[in-house]
Parts: C-alpha cells; sequence; structure tokens
C-alpha cells in the first residue's frame, strides 16, 4: 500500500494526466514557458484531438523513439 505524499492531496492522484502533461513528461514543450526554456517552438496541438496527443505522447515512449529522441539530444549539446 502506497502512503500519500504529506503535501500533495489524494484528489491529485486520482485523475488521469491531460495531453499536455503527457507531452510536458516526455520534455515536449506545449507552454510559452517549457518553449522558452527548452529554446525550442511550442508543439501546438490545437489541431488534434486530446485522444490523439494522448497516443503520441505514448508512441513516443517507444524503444526506437526515446532513442531517436535521446540521440537528438545528445546532439543539441554544446561543449564548454
Amino acid at each position: 500500500m502506497m502512503l500519500p505524499h504529506p503535501m500533495v492531496s489524494p484528489e491529485v492522484h486520482r485523475r488521469f494526466l491531460t495531453a499536455d502533461e503527457c507531452l510536458a513528461s516526455q520534455v515536449v514543450p506545449v507552454t510559452p514557458a517549457q518553449s522558452q526554456l527548452c529554446g525550442a517552438p511550442r508543439l501546438d496541438t490545437g489541431d488534434a484531438s486530446e485522444r490523439t496527443v494522448v497516443r503520441m505522447a505514448g508512441n513516443g515512449m517507444h524503444t526506437p523513439c526515446v532513442g531517436v529522441f535521446l540521440l537528438c539530444a545528445m546532439l543539441a549539446l554544446e561543449l564548454r
């Protein structure tokens, strides 16, 4: 049995993530603040349904997709 975190109400853990939260958990910039922090354009999901965006986020967790994501991230690193 998991004990709830003392600072978070149990109601917070009784809901599914929104589509934007699913993408944000994979460091996909979906808000202007995230976009600015990442230095990348914000992903516009306005034309896609909630279900489509959640499916897209789920597909992003497949091994080949994670590999490409990590490769892109490593190529974007700057040596200091």
